[in-house]
């Protein structure tokens, strides 16, 4: 549902605030489909304690989120890549064996962003079957760049054509290679969310309950809002991901459940 809210400025007239939110159907987690998870994991020496240590939370958060008949593999990479869990049906929540795999994660050398993004998308691509959410969960503090193969290899999984694609969830850690850039680049292009994730407290409230949702399912796809006003009104300033006359300019965004966009904008009676 479209709610829009629109407020006279008290102190200047000819002024109006205009709230419009795009509002997500609500979904109650013991009713989502069902998921593949393929955790990439940057486990390189720029991670540190801190680093690896809300790696493993994120990941037995997610893992703790799980129903049987959920499928987890594990990607982990820095000079080389290793699959640590090949495709793994869940029994239930905290299945053992993936927490085994979890636990066991540790840092060495450096980083090999790329490689281990091919392993995770082949890896989920094989379990992708429909009526299935199906999501890549990159790990890292971001000290690699992704680079426009990367980009290229990313967006074309994302890519939905007539059905949903594999979308890129990015989870940005501590760690002394801390850079946000790569996180909000890629998780652009592959539909999926960015969150920083610090510590364990974050990562329970993140990837638990409907937040677990909001992070990884989707309710709507390509959502643009088209606003017409009455002769006289411009915006002034607008706040949200990006405005334009021109509908081509302006990137449909993904909307998940239990969820809201929100746009905001400063009008002008200018007649």
């Amino acid at each position: 549902r479209v709610v829009p809210q629109l407020r006279a400025d008290p102190s200047e007239p000819d002024r109006y605030s205009l709230g419009v939110g795009v509002v997500a159907p609500h979904l109650d987690p013991t009713d989502r489909r069902p998921i593949d998870i393929t955790f990439s994991v940057d486990t390189s020496c720029s991670m540190g304690n801190a680093g690896i240590a809300a790696v493993r939370a994120t990941m037995r958060a997610v893992a703790g989120s799980l129903h049987e008949g959920d499928t987890v593999a594990i990607v982990s990479w820095s000079s080389n890549v290793a699959i640590q869990l090949p495709t793994h049906t869940v029994s239930g929540a905290s299945d053992p064996d993936v927490l085994d795999v979890i636990n066991a994660l540790d840092t060495e050398g450096s980083t090999n962003l790329h490689a281990g993004l091919v392993a995770a998308y082949d890896l989920a691509a094989s379990a992708q079957s429909p009526g299935r959410l199906n999501r890549v969960i990159l790990l890292s503090d971001g000290g690699a760049n992704a680079g426009v193969t990367d980009q290229d290899l990313i967006a074309q999984h994302a890519d939905d054509g007539e059905d949903e694609g594999i979308y890129l969830v990015g989870v940005l850690t501590p760690g002394s290679g801390y850079n946000d850039t790569l996180m909000d680049t890629i998780t652009d292009v592959g539909k999926g969310a960015y969150i920083y994730i610090p510590d364990a407290a974050e990562a329970e409230r993140m990837f638990t309950g409907e937040r677990f949702l909001s992070n990884l399912e989707l309710a709507a796809r390509n959502i643009r809002l088209e606003l017409t006003l009455p002769p006289g009104f411009v915006i002034d300033e607008f706040h949200g991901e990006e405005a334009s006359q021109d509908p081509t300019e302006v990137k449909p965004q993904h909307l998940a459940p239990n969820d809201s966009m929100l746009y905001h904008m400063d009008l002008a009676y200018c007649d």
